[in-house]
């Protein structure tokens, strides 16, 4: 691999990283987005369980969203009760 090619991947894994890390931040601890990405992916493991590829990654997903999803639903809870 020549030193082009190598500069071009190190730039996008720190461009792609900064986007992750932001929207880790911004979206994926907003209960609306969790919803989504909950039931979107619960859709997903029903009807594209036995496919190889989708298999094991929508299970992953499935089951993180899946207890995510509730800690968040139940944090929300307590501070649309308790934050003022």
């Amino acid at each position: 691999m020549n030193t082009a090619t190598t500069l071009v991947i190190q730039s996008l894994k720190k461009h792609l990283g900064g986007i992750f890390n932001y929207n880790q931040y911004r979206f994926y601890h907003s209960h609306y987005y969790n919803q989504h990405r909950f039931y979107h992916y619960q859709d997903y493991n029903h009807h594209e369980f036995f496919y190889p590829y989708h298999s094991y990654l929508n299970n992953h997903y499935f089951y993180h969203n899946h207890y995510f999803n509730h800690f968040q639903v139940n944090l929300n809870h307590f501070f649309n009760q308790y934050h003022f």
